[in-house]
């Protein structure tokens, strides 16, 4: 709720309330959701929860600390990119490690 109210947009006027769901429509593609196992603004429960609500959704899991999992990883990087390029989705159950782990 915290990154919604302060983003731009949050108070721009709109002709629906999308935001309100419900949520189990099935997009034109499905998301990939990345999350982090060591997130302590999204933690991981989170990243389920969304994959959870989203038809044909998959979750990539990141053994990483800190917020965000991209850049973290260049298994993430790739798996991205083949997503956003080519549509293709990671399998079921799909995580990468970090390339470096803090204090290494």
């Amino acid at each position: 709720m915290w990154a919604w109210n302060t983003s731009a947009c949050a108070g721009w006027p709109t002709g629906s309330r999308a935001d309100l769901g419900p949520f189990n429509t099935r997009p034109a593609r499905p998301l990939l959701v990345i999350g982090n196992t060591h997130d302590p603004a999204t933690p991981l429960s989170g990243a389920r929860a969304l994959a959870s609500l989203s038809p044909g959704a998959r979750l990539l899991t990141v053994d990483a600390f800190g917020h965000v999992g991209l850049g973290r990883s260049g298994g993430v990087q790739r798996i991205a990119a083949r997503f956003l390029i080519d549509g293709v989705l990671p399998a079921e159950g799909a995580s990468c490690s970090a390339d470096k782990q803090p204090f290494g």
